[in-house]
């Protein structure tokens, strides 16, 4: 449950990225140094070097360990590369989240506040998101295990200090087609398109908190005291150099010969990079 649970903030985090992303420049690249500690399950504090493609909308994630993350926003999939064994999973809001019903609300607010991150003048922006969720039952028709309540609170420096190569139309379409997955949830995607305009150029440095409580149903299997009841993660990014140059399409593309991994399949989560 955890593990799934984990796999779900990525997608959030990833698709909240991309929104960001499409309203600023079509192709950049950023390395940054990212930190994440959590007390969830099964995960350890970590220190890694990212290195972050965009384009158009598209963004691709490639860690120290390995694992490489693509987002796709006209598929509205997150496609999780395992270069050892030529292998990819894949994530989509849509099948992903799909089966829970899903409250989210969001707020964006652009401050005066400014500083110069490698070179460039950023301005901060506050973003807070709440999402409610109920989680499926074990199988098809059985009752719900019960619901989860997550506050993300972001701080995030944006620069437009950029080459800017989208036009509003552009911009418009690629936050329709990121954001368009959340409709099936129930979530009032015109609402968040609205939020998400507020925020103009491309994203650097960030510090990111999320809190969930968990409330498990009298349908839920009895897991006694080890039953999760809330979890806590920090990201802190912070920016090393950022680049401007043209990116082939096929960084965001799977490359040939990688095989689908099913689910269950090695018993791997999506975090591992073998």
């Amino acid at each position: 449950m955890t593990l799934n649970f984990s796999s779900h903030l990525r997608i959030s985090a990833f698709a909240l990225l991309a929104a960001l992303t499409v309203t600023a420049q079509a192709d950049f690249k950023i390395v940054s140094h990212q930190h994440t500690k959590s007390d969830m399950e099964g995960q350890k504090d970590q220190d890694e070097t990212v290195t972050s493609y965009f384009k158009k909308g598209f963004v691709r994630e490639d860690s120290t360990d390995g694992t490489i993350r693509i987002t796709d926003p006209k598929a509205r999939k997150t496609y999780v590369l395992h270069p050892k064994t030529k292998e990819y999973s894949e994530l989509g809001m849509d099948s992903t989240m799909g089966k829970m019903k899903v409250t989210t609300s969001v707020h964006v607010k652009p401050t005066n506040k400014k500083k110069v991150i490698v070179g460039k003048t950023s301005g901060l922006y506050l973003v807070d998101m709440i999402i409610d969720m109920q989680m499926p039952g074990i199988s098809a028709g059985s009752p719900s295990l019960g619901s989860v309540h997550v506050i993300v609170n972001m701080n995030q420096w944006m620069t437009t200090a950029m080459k800017d190569k989208l036009t509003p139309s552009d911009t418009m379409e690629a936050m329709g087609q990121m954001l368009s997955g959340l409709g099936s949830m129930g979530v009032d995607t015109a609402k968040l398109k609205k939020e998400f305009a507020k925020v103009k150029g491309v994203p650097l440095d960030m510090d990111v908190t999320i809190k969930g409580e968990m409330k498990w149903s009298k349908d839920a299997p009895n897991m006694g005291d080890a039953a999760p009841k809330g979890f806590n993660m920090t990201v802190t990014s912070q920016v090393k150099s950022v680049s401007e140059a043209p990116l082939s399409a096929d960084l965001f593309k799977i490359p040939a010969g990688y095989k689908k991994r099913t689910p269950g399949m090695r018993g791997r989560g999506m975090n591992s990079g073998d």
